[in-house]
């Protein structure tokens, strides 16, 4: 304000001078200069503005002047006359007539020296004329008098400035048009980023609301290009609608632009992508009336459009993934799909089958176990292919590259090796011809094959061209099922048979296989002995069925040499004079000579497992009869007492203290076993016998056998361990020549081959010792 008073000052100053140059002594209203008042605005937010040639004034608006002349009374009285821009009047001219305005007078409390107020209201007027101004006093007999026509004398008007709608309706129309940009936005990123792929997994395995969701999206968003021209150009139509309506509020096109550029950024664009992105499928669905009705509104324009993108372009096509694509996406999606590692290898592994070939994964032909088809099927044959751990066999004739058959090992569980029959004669029996397929085969191709039950082993063939003749087909390998499914799954199944862990790298596999080469032994010409698969078949059920022959009562290889022994092995025929073929007392032989192996009451320290045959037994004194036949086994009270009291079981691994109180056990024992019930031979018999003294010797055997193997670690390794089972000696006399060693005696045990009854005979002085330490007292059959 100060500084106004100031200019004030200085101008008044400079009106005077050139009102006392111009004004040659007269005594009228001389105006020299004016001014806006721009202490203070108009209602509608305008002031009058003053270019560089002339003022502008709103129409129908009081507009204040700030008057600077000489001669201005309070009676002095403004009015305008309306001219064209060209026409020019001087000082003083009458403007009586041209005056198209009411007279206003200047404020009396403004007026001071050669300066007042007034306030003005003038109509608008064409932008070619323009106000000049008129004064007088007011008096009615005096003239109106031109105050010069200089352009800073002159007035033009500008209109009123006026809203398209009101300004409450506008603005909230401004924000209706925000919302609708963002939402053009949001949608143009949330729908237009689902393909039509990508939609119909969603529709087919999502949950139930994403399946909701997609079904109601599917419709539009097969209409690609018409969706993607519905909402660009509803986007481009709203967002020049809020910028006009935004320079219609603001009366100004900058800060229009301005305010919609940051309004269509931040609430158009930012915020709603970054909504979209992640609940653009859920929006979209529920917004789908929406995309519906300006699909129709902009119809007439985006429909045309679309069917020539249509044309152009061509359909949109949905993203798709190759394998390697897959596999990358798996791989970067792990953890946030919550996917394991094994199931992601074999995914990867499925992916792959069609890609790789039955040549990459088979076995060489050189690591193949084979078999030669003019073999025979004797024990030695099948304990071979049973140590080899395969089920299915290539078998072949002359050279290994020459495969005419596979053999499977479950064909061979019913044949009989005494018979003498050759591979061959099984192969052409079942006549399971070998498979062959080229090296070159897909996986995915072999294992419909393997699916299909024609096979589930297959010969890999390689072929070898020639330029002159016609190619030869050389086998070079072998693919199994296993192979495949070891693919897919991206591992080596390892199960229990198998020799080698994994087949490429060769690694070898710790097999827990019983010994069976024991059996392979053949028999004298004049002994008699079972054959090597019922040998096998007895061992194993006495060594797990029958706790009296248990590993912790007698060792692997003292029961074998009990089975094995000609002595135990009888065979009763009815009708013959010779009714059982080993040697007995005098008292079983005269029981057996009536058909009977067991009477009741009478006394038989003797154990029988029936092998062969049928026998019928006869039970208490109601005699209830019953049958029985192979592996059923009677006297077992005879041999021992119940080996499985709390006071053996105690001590689980120390099988010499087990074997030393079943040993205390059978020497407090009367001398014979009283069966209750009568077992009678009802057709010829085969069947193992062992009588009681030959189990307590098998008992002190297994018990200086295990001593022998326990001393003998001891001496070689300074620790006091007990040597595993399957580390053991396989029979009883290597642990006794052992043990004869380290006490340096001269004196013959016996031969490897010998019986235990000449163990019993030949025992050295150290033996003896601790037979007679086990020996106290009498054996008794009380059982």
């Amino acid at each position: 304000m100060a500084k106004y008073e100031a200019w004030k000052g200085k101008f008044n100053i400079l009106l005077v001078f050139f009102g006392l140059a111009f004004s040659n002594g007269e005594s009228k209203i001389k105006i020299f200069g004016m001014m806006p008042v721009d202490s203070k605005i108009n209602d509608e937010g305008h002031q009058t503005i003053f270019t560089k040639k002339y003022f502008s004034m709103m129409e129908n608006i009081d507009n204040q002047l700030r008057l600077f002349g000489a001669g201005i009374t309070n009676k002095t009285v403004v009015s305008f006359a309306k001219k064209n821009t060209d026409f020019t009047a001087r000082f003083s001219d009458p403007c009586q007539d041209d005056r198209v305005t009411k007279a206003f007078r200047v404020e009396p409390d403004s007026i001071s020296n050669y300066s007042a107020i007034v306030t003005l209201n003038l109509p608008f007027i064409n932008n070619d004329e323009n106000y000049l101004i008129c004064t007088r006093d007011d008096n009615k007999s005096m003239m109106w008098i031109y105050q010069d026509s200089y352009e800073w004398m002159k007035f033009k008007m500008h209109k009123k400035p006026t809203t398209i709608l009101p300004t409450w309706l506008q603005i909230l129309f401004i924000m209706c048009l925000l919302t609708m940009s963002g939402l053009f936005s949001g949608l143009n990123l949330g729908l237009m980023s689902l393909d039509m792929t990508e939609l119909d997994i969603i529709a087919r395995c999502g949950d139930e609301k994403e399946k909701k969701y997609a079904k109601r999206i599917h419709p539009v968003r097969k209409r690609g290009n018409y969706l993607l021209c519905t909402i660009l150009l509803g986007n481009v139509l709203v967002n020049n609608t809020l910028t006009i309506l935004l320079s219609d509020l603001t009366g100004s096109g900058v800060v229009a632009v301005l305010s919609s550029t940051a309004g269509i950024v931040v609430f158009g664009e930012i915020v709603p992508q970054a909504i979209c992105s992640r609940h653009g499928l859920a929006i979209g669905a529920h917004t789908i009336w929406f995309t519906y009705f300006f699909m129709g509104v902009t119809a007439i324009a985006s429909y045309p459009i679309s069917k020539i993108l249509d044309a152009v372009l061509g359909e949109e096509i949905g993203n798709f993934y190759s394998r390697d694509r897959l596999k990358e996406l798996l791989n970067v999606t792990q953890k946030q799909i919550g996917m394991q590692y094994d199931e992601m290898k074999i995914i990867e592994g499925a992916l792959a089958l069609t890609q790789i070939t039955i040549r990459d994964v088979m076995t060489p032909l050189d690591d193949v176990y084979m078999i030669d088809i003019n073999r025979k099927l004797d024990f030695e044959t099948l304990s071979e292919i049973n140590q080899s751990g395969y089920s299915r066999i290539p078998v072949y004739e002359g050279d290994r590259t020459n495969i005419s058959y596979f053999l499977y090992y479950k064909d061979l569980t019913m044949l009989d090796t005494e018979k003498n029959l050759t591979i061959r004669q099984v192969c052409e029996f079942y006549n399971r011809k070998a498979v062959y397929d080229f090296d070159d085969t897909k996986l995915d191709h072999i294992l419909n094959r393997f699916k299909s039950g024609e096979t589930h082993m297959v010969v890999v063939q390689s072929a070898i061209n020639y330029a002159d003749k016609d190619p030869d087909y050389v086998p070079i390998g072998i693919v199994t099922l296993e192979d495949v499914i070891e693919e897919i799954l991206q591992t080596e199944i390892v199960d229990e048979t198998d020799r080698y862990t994994d087949n490429r790298e060769k690694k070898p596999r710790k097999r827990h296989l019983k010994d069976l080469s024991y059996f392979r032994q053949k028999p004298s010409a004049n002994s008699l002995t079972i054959s090597p698969q019922l040998a096998v078949a007895v061992y194993q059920y006495l060594s797990t069925a029958v706790e009296s022959f248990k590993s912790e009562y007698i060792s692997e290889g003292v029961l074998k040499q009990l089975i094995q022994k000609p002595s135990n092995c009888c065979r009763f025929k009815l009708g013959s004079e010779t009714k059982y073929d080993a040697p007995s007392d005098n008292e079983a032989a005269g029981t057996e000579a009536k058909n009977l192996l067991y009477q009741r009451g009478k006394p038989g320290d003797f154990f029988i497992l029936i092998l062969q045959g049928k026998v019928e037994i006869v039970i208490g004194k109601e005699e209830m009869v019953f049958q029985g036949g192979s592996f059923h086994c009677f006297g077992l009270p005879a041999l021992t007492d119940e080996v499985t009291d709390q006071s053996v079981s105690g001590k689980p691994n120390d099988s010499a203290a087990v074997g030393r109180a079943t040993m205390q056990r059978l020497s407090q024992k009367e001398a014979h076993y009283k069966p209750d019930y009568t077992v009678r031979a009802v057709t010829d018999l085969e069947y193992l016998r062992i009588d009681r003294e030959m189990y307590k010797n098998a008992l002190q055997s297994t018990i200086l056998e295990r001593q022998v193997s326990k001393k003998s670690v001891s001496k070689d390794c300074g620790l006091n361990e007990t040597v595993p089972e399957d580390k053991q000696s396989p029979g009883i006399t290597s642990s006794l020549i052992e043990l004869n060693k380290e006490n340096k005696e001269n004196s013959t045990l016996i031969s490897k081959t010998g019986s235990l009854n000449d163990i019993r005979v030949e025992m050295s002085p150290l033996l003896k010792g601790e037979a007679e330490e086990l020996n106290t007292t009498k054996t008794s059959s009380n059982i």
